[in-house]
């Protein structure tokens, strides 16, 4: 399902979902938010890969936000825009809610929609020259609830605030200061590092990440947890896992595991 605009491969056990449209800054396209969720449904649904990657092509961005050309008219009437919204959040809740993790290896600019798609990720690593930025009020527009949580519950309203009020880009160095990325990096560095952590969290056991995952996600939509009703159900889920079993041994026998995530559901 991959095509010259996203491209899907796989390295291993890593998947890797690279927009590839570095003339324009991987700028994505109406058509490309909406492939985008099948895209990451496929890749996860892969038995073979345990851990995904999501890129931009070349080293000067990430995703630089939704396409302007195509921009203008999506927003041109409150009811395209709605339009465009849902498709753009259909991009971010595929990232969010599968069971895989996913890493965004940011070089260069992440701005608007690249922004929110980053932030959607479970782990970002940056390159130095990466920007983060959401320049809605410069269009009179503004971003969803949901990608608004999502922001929140990293860097909390304040810088949320400077980020949506301002319209100003923070800088690489800022952005792994107030939490927004996880990894700061050369950029030379930036492709051999993130596929090396990506490798080594391919090595753990599939059910724990996705039930780690899970928690980690419902506590970010339900800090209080006061919709959470059997807190016992996930470690549940795990102890009665072929992986913990397989843990338990390796651990006796000293040596390393050889997990298979068959209880982790795509």
């Amino acid at each position: 399902m991959s095509d010259q605009h996203i491209v899907v491969e796989r390295r291993g056990a890593v998947g890797v979902i690279t927009f590839n449209r570095p003339e324009v800054r991987n700028a994505v396209t109406e058509e490309m938010w909406e492939r985008f969720p099948r895209l990451v449904k496929q890749v996860a649904g892969d038995p073979a890969v345990r851990v995904l990657v999501l890129r931009g092509a070349g080293d000067k961005a990430f995703a630089a936000g939704a396409d302007i050309r195509e921009l203008e008219e999506a927003l041109a009437h409150p009811e395209s825009a709605i339009v465009h919204r849902a498709r753009v959040e259909d991009a971010m809740r595929s990232i969010e809610d599968g069971p895989k993790p996913v890493l965004a290896m940011v070089a260069g600019y992440a701005m608007g929609g690249g922004c929110r798609l980053a932030v959607a990720c479970d782990l970002r690593i940056a390159a130095d020259n990466a920007q983060f930025g959401i320049p809605s009020a410069k269009l009179g527009y503004v971003i969803s609830y949901e990608c608004t949580r999502r922001l929140m519950a990293l860097i909390g309203p304040g810088r949320v605030g400077q980020m949506l009020l301002t319209a100003q880009p923070i800088k690489a160095a800022e952005a792994l200061q107030i939490g927004l990325v996880e990894a700061l990096v050369p950029l030379v560095d930036l492709e051999h590092h993130t596929f090396r952590i990506a490798e080594e969290m391919a090595n753990l056991s599939p059910t724990s990440l996705a039930t780690a995952k899970e928690m980690i996600r419902s506590l970010a939509r339900d800090p209080d947890m006061a919709g959470i009703g059997d807190r016992t159900a996930l470690l549940r889920r795990c102890l009665e896992s072929p992986d913990f079993q397989e843990g338990v041994r390796a651990f006796k026998e000293k040596r390393p595991p050889k997990f298979t995530g068959s209880s982790v559901g795509t």
